[in-house]
């Protein structure tokens, strides 16, 4: 007998500019509006950093435990520099936090994942 009542497993999907520009902002004028309908975590790294090496396996289990309530996204700055070059991103791995409504925030570097966690529960679930 399988496991209808087993935990369900949210993945990170990778995300494009055209992607971005589609589900969080279309990045026309300078005033953010976001376009989703959940909040969002977006991991903007590089292949070859380290530190974000480090981090994926976090963010993996954070988007796993958050799943149905967070949406998880990762972005390669080198693939996509227009997304970098608009969020001023010069240091990796960078975290946007994108609430419902109001303005997202930023954490630059490798974090625990207790931290990131508390800034999941206060400034996208409002817990």
């Amino acid at each position: 007998m399988c496991c209808a009542a087993s935990a369900q497993k949210c993945s990170i999907s990778y995300m494009t500019t055209a992607d971005f520009k589609s589900k969080i902002w279309n990045l026309q004028g300078t005033e953010w509006q976001y376009i989703g309908h959940s909040p969002v975590v977006i991991d903007f790294y590089t292949t070859w950093c380290g530190p974000c090496k480090r981090l994926a396996p976090i963010m993996e289990e954070l988007a796993s435990e958050n799943c149905g309530k967070v949406i998880f996204f990762k972005i390669d700055i080198e693939k996509e520099p227009e997304l970098a070059r608009k969020f001023g991103i010069n240091s990796i791995p960078t975290l946007m936090f994108i609430p419902v409504s109001g303005m997202p925030g930023m954490l630059q570097g490798l974090r625990e994942k207790a931290e990131l966690q508390g800034v999941i529960n206060k400034h996208l679930l409002n817990k």
